[in-house]
């Protein structure tokens, strides 16, 4: 039966209470009861929380995390906006790439998007990971974030193998805000992050 260490990470203190309503309580049901779509058996060892993007560099920096539920805007002492332009603008591949100006809105982002940072941090130890972000906060930026997240990659050139799957943007596609209040989209976070799959409740 696998194990999972979960790393959540969310800054506002109106969400994570929500999230921790949900992963602080799934220890105490039976392993088969904490995939509520899905045969596949896990048992939630344990839950570790942060706030900042140092706080999640340092748990994953422990070995112990196997899995990854991020927010996209929280505080660091980074700005990844001007850092992540910086790398795309640096890379032989930039010229190659499409859809360019995205990219040369990416330093105009207005929070900064540390969770592109996590996501890459797990992309490299292997690590499942998954973004889930409050919808009303991605108001004509997404496809600037979509874009980054599905880039990033290309411009750390073949150095990240692993990709990720956004929540908040696929399930925009299909007319679904998030809304972090809602336990639901923590659970569906949750079995996601730990199957691969995902069903829209």
């Amino acid at each position: 039966m696998e194990k999972v260490r979960l790393l959540v990470v969310e800054d506002r203190p109106e969400y994570l209470r929500w999230a921790k309503l949900v992963f602080d309580a799934l220890p105490k049901h039976k392993p088969e009861e904490q995939l509520s779509f899905y045969k596949t058996k896990v048992e939630l060892e344990s839950v570790t929380y942060a706030s900042t993007y140092e706080e999640a560099l340092a748990s994953l920096e422990t070995g112990n995390i196997t899995h990854v539920i991020t927010d996209m805007f929280f505080p660091s002492e980074t700005d990844w906006r001007q850092h992540f332009t910086n790398v795309m603008h640096d890379s032989s591949r930039y010229a190659l790439c499409d859809h360019r100006e995205e990219a040369e809105k990416f330093s105009e982002l207005p929070e900064n998007p540390s969770g592109i940072a996590v996501t890459l941090e797990c992309w490299k130890r292997g690590i499942p990971s998954i973004v889930i972000s409050q919808g009303n906060r991605h108001v004509g930026v997404s496809g600037t974030l979509r874009f980054a997240l599905e880039n990033m990659d290309f411009f750390y050139e073949g150095n990240i193998q692993e990709r990720i799957w956004v929540l908040n943007f696929e399930s925009n596609l299909k007319r679904i805000e998030i809304d972090k209040t809602d336990i639901s989209w923590w659970l569906m976070a949750w079995e996601h992050v730990v199957t691969g799959e995902l069903h829209f409740r």
